[in-house]
């Protein structure tokens, strides 16, 4: 499974790369534009990115931290195995769910193909310190993560890119 997932990213960026060397993108189409075989965007992006990516992702970031109540701080963390589990779960849902922004037409460009890579690096490290269960570092690979997608927002997204400037 990996290595499809090692040869469709490369795939990906190398038609993405070689579509944004000054020529303008084919028409959607094309066979450099469709999806590999087996493959199919089934929901929009904002939909995919609601169901799953987003979801999941607060699942992650809401893990570990301090919460401060009217009766002191609170440490937040998994305590149980099934609780570690759960959070390794939707870090997975996350990771694995950056996959399918490389699914055409998600696909933008090569800055996108780029940025999905660092989603899903980050993802990884993230299923690592859950492995770990390394609570400090579930909450700094969180806070990457959390920049990961914000640079990502930041260029494709109109209305969080007037937001920052």
């Amino acid at each position: 499974m990996r290595s499809t997932v090692i040869a469709l990213t490369a795939f990906l960026v190398l038609a993405l790369a070689t579509l944004g060397c000054g020529a303008p993108p084919p028409p959607a189409t094309t066979a450099a534009s469709a999806p590999p075989p087996g493959m199919k965007a089934v929901v929009n992006m904002r939909t995919l990115m609601n169901s799953l990516i987003e979801k999941q992702s607060n699942i992650v970031w809401e893990a570990v931290g301090e919460v401060h109540t009217a009766e002191g701080l609170v440490e937040k963390q998994p305590r149980t195995d099934e609780e570690w589990q759960n959070v390794r779960d939707a870090a997975v849902a996350v990771t694995e769910g950056a996959n399918l922004l490389l699914i055409p037409p998600r696909a933008r460009d090569a800055e996108w193909v780029a940025a999905t890579a660092g989603l899903i690096a980050e993802g990884e490290r993230m299923i690592a310190a859950i492995d770990r269960k390394n609570t400090k570092e579930v909450f700094d690979v969180g806070a990457d993560i959390y920049e990961a997608c914000v640079r990502c927002h930041r260029q494709y997204m109109p209305g969080v890119r007037e937001l920052y400037r």
